[in-house]
């Protein structure tokens, strides 16, 4: 069973519904659905863990490896992570825009707190209601099968897909000094299955505003 978005576009008002993944794979390329969930254990030993985060504490502190999947034409809100990101394309494009969390004013433009994000379209920016965003420095990245794209914990950020779309991403909680200590040990290649989400005290409540600014 996965949790299935019923709208490509981000919508945080809308619950997620649970399919059987059979049925989801018989529908998502007519419809409007995405799925968005933790990858399922029966999978994660078919995904290898990166290997940028194979050593220095990353792995003592997974929170979640996710699943996206869509026909394409998804679209995110304006956001920030309260974890750190990596996002690894399986198949299809994604564009991913990006807005370094010390900008000043952006965080104005956040009026959904409690869930850190924003109600701006992306697509079609009200600069009466935003002013922040008209000279706001911006990067872009556009990712490929086989790519990653490390998205900082707090950067502002907005994704859209370009085509069928299979994503898995990994979530995990910020630390401050990478541990080298068991970078020298060899081994064999990690996978995902191999992993296991840390949670209690190294789960990392969402910062205040004043402590992003």
């Amino acid at each position: 069973v996965v949790r299935v978005d019923a709208s490509k576009r981000e919508n945080r008002d809308l619950h997620s519904n649970d399919y059987e993944l059979s049925q989801f794979l018989d529908e998502y390329n007519n419809s409007e659905m995405y799925l968005i969930d933790t990858l399922p254990i029966s999978m994660q030993n078919e995904f290898p863990l990166p290997s940028c985060l194979a050593c220095g504490g990353y792995s003592t502190r997974f929170q979640d490896f996710g699943l996206w999947f869509s026909s394409g034409g998804t679209k995110s809100s304006f956001h920030f992570d309260t974890v750190e990101n990596l996002n690894c394309q399986v198949s299809g494009t994604k564009e991913w825009f990006f807005i370094n969390k010390t900008v000043d004013g952006l965080h104005e433009t956040i009026n959904h707190r409690e869930g850190d994000f924003s109600s701006v379209d992306v697509d079609a920016v009200d600069m009466i209601a935003f002013p922040h965003f008209r000279n706001v420095p911006w990067w872009t990245a556009v990712i490929r099968p086989g790519d990653c794209v490390y998205v900082p914990y707090t950067w502002f950020h907005y994704v859209e897909s370009l085509d069928r779309n299979i994503a898995v991403n990994i979530w995990w909680t910020p630390f401050e000094e990478f541990d080298s200590s068991d970078c020298s040990v060899s081994g064999k290649e990690l996978m995902l299955s191999d992993c296991v989400f840390t949670s209690g005290s190294q789960v990392r409540s969402a910062p205040s505003f004043n402590d992003l600014v």
